[in-house]
């Protein structure tokens, strides 16, 4: 296995526990849930030909029969706690991978990111794919900067939530 798909999984390993936070307050909206374990790139298997399943899936009790697509995003190095409570010259977030996301046969209806302390989510309507913008970066994540297409948008699009809190 290379550095970067090592990377990948230990990233992805790491991120249920968010996943699992986000599925909570799916609950809590009344929402059904269907938590996807983490799912690695089987051994031997073309990284290119393997499609992830998605982080969670949800639905409306007695709505559609259709389950939505939900990716979670955690952020351990963000411990942001709103819009204006990031690093100077931040002015939005990235999205998804440009070409993670392309090839998605499925399409997440929602795409939450999570702060580190896993109190607060920036959650994007996928419906809006269309007006994603694409930047190229390198992600500081991986150990040789691998740079890539990603998409972003600015800070005001996105709906800024509390997690994990009681509400009456």
């Amino acid at each position: 296995m290379n550095t970067h798909q090592q990377t990948f999984e230990t990233r992805l390993a790491n991120s249920h526990a968010a996943v699992l936070v986000v599925a909570r307050e799916f609950q809590r909206a009344g929402y059904l849930t269907k938590v996807t374990k983490p799912a690695p790139v089987p051994a031997g298997m073309d990284p290119r030909k393997y499609w992830d399943p998605g982080d969670l899936h949800i639905a409306l009790p007695g709505g559609p029969s259709k389950w939505l697509r939900v990716e979670v995003k955690h952020r351990p190095h963000l411990d942001f706690q709103g819009p204006d409570d990031f690093p100077p010259g931040w002015d939005g977030l990235f999205i998804y991978a440009k070409r993670t996301y392309d090839r998605m046969l499925e399409k997440p209806r929602w795409v939450v990111i999570v702060n580190q302390s896993m109190t607060l989510c920036a959650a994007i309507d996928g419906r809006s794919a269309e007006k994603w913008e694409v930047r190229e970066t390198d992600d500081r994540g991986y150990p040789d900067r691998y740079v890539q297409e990603r998409y972003w948008m600015p800070f005001s699009v996105f709906k800024w939530l509390p997690l994990g809190q009681r509400r009456s």
